[in-house]
């Protein structure tokens, strides 16, 4: 399987439209994006578009950068996988993340969230 995992695109288009592109050239099973997506809750157009208009299969986390709320609303309306909490399979490979950080700008958690987090995630045998 063919993972293009990236993270910090701070609401960059141009990086996201790049990445999307070369991900279908070199014809990715997966895009995981890991945070930081937005800057600070802005610039939300144009980073997941490009992946979804593809047809790419799109996983992520929420960085610090992004409020649970933000993360729910983006992974409803582009129809990819918020692995904040969470577990996805496809084929033998399973996905499970905890978005946030314990600084940042706007999605701040203790450690024992962060390991509730992953906890509650259910990885399937």
């Amino acid at each position: 399987m063919k993972i293009l995992a990236v993270g910090d695109i701070h609401g960059d288009s141009k990086l996201a439209r790049r990445l999307a592109e070369r991900a279908a050239e070199e014809a990715v099973d997966w895009v995981v994006l890991c945070g930081d997506l937005t800057l600070a809750e802005t610039k939300l157009d144009y980073i997941l578009g490009p992946f979804v208009n593809r047809k790419l299969k799109v996983a992520f986390v929420p960085g610090n950068h992004e409020s649970a709320a933000t993360a729910d609303f983006l992974a409803q309306k582009y129809g990819v996988v918020n692995l904040h909490g969470a577990y996805h399979r496809d084929l033998h490979v399973g996905f499970f993340g905890c978005g946030g950080g314990i600084t940042g700008p706007v999605h701040k958690l203790h450690e024992d969230d962060i390991f509730y987090a992953l906890g509650k995630a259910p990885c399937a045998s």
